[in-house]
């Protein structure tokens, strides 16, 4: 009986055991499962989005083309057996992976006799965080599961992708692969999160129109990052070019990683995130993604430049005072005021110094917003403050400078500068 009890307790241990060392659930992206299987993955049905477009096409074939050109329906001669009015409008991609819009093509009770085409030109903005053979083409079926089509012809030089389409329908592009990052814009020495994500339901080969579910989208296992890379070059934690270009601190099991951004805002912006995977079938993938680093405050004078400057503003009744001054409070600084507050807007500098802004070189006299010429005409340099972000005198504000400005040397004379200035901070109330 001990004996027997040892036993019990010695296989729940082991079982335990394995329990806690079962690594977290990831599906190979190139797992060889059979086409069909698996239910799908069910999402709502896109709402619509802009207005819809029709054309009526018969026996003898025709086309409809979206308004702005990017998208077209083709139908051979003998598809349609008598004159119909197709419709196209244009809905929300819930497709998993989904890019673009996605476009419900009515009516659908009417059966094609042969395959219509359709072709969508993509643009770079579409590819951000993927790649255009990573593109595939589904339609949502009446249980809100999406059909995927594996027969997809892309054309890289001409920026088109086209697929053959067996039935109308709500249709839409995904992504086969693509990178996740929870945000795209980041202020210096912020971090973000990445992850290279593959639709698992995805076949290829599949004989005739025989299309596949597309399944809930997983993260890349780490066995298939051939390398993480920054602006193109190969990179890790500790970056050679750390300061310009910030580093990829990758993870050890799944496509993976943190990003940090560098310590000031980069020489080129934006910057481009890149991961190479091995898919197998798929070769080799490439997905970029851009990220943009923009500090909350940035100022520039003659040439000179701070890229985390100190800004403090005041409001005192109607009026809005801001100085804005270097990290070390040593090289420069921009004052500026505008007397009727009123929130958001264009601000220009005028001669009645109500709209006033004021930069400085120290060791320099101030420079001048405006001048008299040799006339007695007022010459502005086109100052201007413009306030993006208004919501109450105790939240914060943000705003630019911009203008042309004058330097008086010695004798007299003037000297043109450039300066300018972005700026974000709660304002004190007095």
């Amino acid at each position: 009986m001990k004996n027997n009890l040892l036993a019990k307790l010695f296989a729940l241990s082991l079982a335990a055991l394995c329990a806690c060392e079962k690594p977290e659930k990831n599906v190979d992206p190139v797992e060889e499962t059979q086409p069909g299987t698996g239910t799908g993955t069910p999402t709502p049905v896109g709402q619509p989005v802009g207005d819809p477009f029709s054309k009526t096409i018969g026996p003898a074939g025709g086309s409809i083309s979206s308004p702005d050109g990017r998208l077209k329906f083709t139908f051979p001669a003998g598809a349609i057996a008598k004159e119909t009015t197709i419709k196209v409008q244009p809905v929300e991609n819930h497709a998993p992976g989904g890019v673009g819009l996605g476009y419900a093509v009515t009516p659908t009770n009417i059966p094609l006799e042969k395959d219509a085409v359709v072709a969508w030109k993509y643009e770079d903005a579409d590819m951000d965080g993927s790649a255009p053979e990573a593109l595939g083409m589904a339609y949502q079926d009446e249980k809100g599961v999406w059909q995927g089509r594996a027969d997809v012809k892309i054309d890289k030089e001409k920026h088109t992708v086209e697929v053959p389409v067996s039935k109308l329908a709500p249709w839409a592009f995904y992504e086969q692969f693509y990178l996740e990052i929870d945000k795209d814009v980041l202020a210096p020495g912020e971090h973000a999160s990445i992850k290279a994500i593959y639709q698992t339901g995805r076949k290829e080969n599949l004989p005739g129109d025989l299309a596949y579910p597309l399944l809930k989208s997983e993260v890349i296992q780490a066995s298939r990052v051939i390398r993480w890379t920054l602006n193109g070059q190969t990179d890790g934690t500790g970056g050679n070019n750390y300061s310009n270009v910030g580093q990829i601190i990758e993870d050890n099991a799944y496509a993976k990683a943190t990003y940090d951004a560098p310590p000031k805002e980069p020489d080129n912006n934006p910057i481009a995130i890149g991961i190479e995977i091995d898919a197998k079938q798929f070769g080799h993938v490439i997905l970029t993604k851009n990220m943009t680093i923009i500090s909350p405050a940035k100022m520039e004078i003659g040439g000179r430049s701070d890229s985390n400057p100190t800004v403090g503003l005041t409001i005192q009744g109607s009026s809005l005072q801001g100085i804005i001054t270097d990290s070390q409070g040593k090289t420069m600084s921009i004052f500026f005021t505008i007397d009727s507050f009123k929130g958001k807007g264009h601000y220009k500098v005028n001669q009645p110094g109500t709209v006033m802004i004021t930069p400085l070189i120290f060791g320099r006299v101030p420079y001048l917003y405006g001048h008299y010429n040799d006339n007695g005409e007022w010459i502005s340099g086109g100052g201007e403050i413009n306030i993006t972000e208004y919501n109450g005198n105790t939240k914060a504000i943000s705003g630019t400078i911009s203008g042309t400005f004058w330097w008086e040397q010695a004798g007299g004379k003037l000297e043109p500068q450039k300066a300018s200035a972005r700026f974000r901070a709660v304002p004190v109330v007095i």
